[in-house]
């Protein structure tokens, strides 16, 4: 992993707290109800927690320590979507799409099976000590 793109994702982290934070202020209550409050503190605590997790594992000097932050930096994510689809902060029924609640709620399924899969594809990984 290069320093540019550790860099990046520090961006990109710092720029998505920033519209997590943000979105309530947008005033587009329609689509976005107040559940999103109950969201957001998981939200906040899944990027706080993903930007240390990806400066230390840019620091580490061991494969295995890497895949130990890598699994954890998953976790954070599988957790993230599980609450995300818990508490599901969207709603488009106000203005007639309906169908997209529900092709959300599929598609964030599906990123929770891939994060899932992901894991433990590391979890091997970690455990047989390959790279690749």
């Amino acid at each position: 992993m290069s320093f540019t793109g550790v860099f990046g994702e520090i961006i990109g982290l710092v720029v998505g707290l920033y519209v997590a934070n943000s979105i309530p202020s947008w005033n587009i209550p329609v689509i976005i109800p107040d559940r999103y409050l109950l969201y957001l503190p998981y939200a906040n605590a899944a990027i706080i927690g993903t930007f240390f997790i990806k400066v230390f594992m840019y620091i580490s000097p061991w494969y295995r320590l890497k895949m130990i932050f890598e699994m954890m930096s998953q976790l954070i994510g599988i957790f993230s979507i599980y609450m995300l689809l818990k508490i599901f902060p969207f709603d488009f029924t106000p203005i007639n799409r309906v169908h997209i609640n529900g092709v959300l709620q599929f598609a964030f399924a599906i990123a929770l099976i891939a994060l899932c899969i992901a894991f433990l594809v590391t979890l091997v990984r970690f455990i047989t000590g390959k790279s690749t």
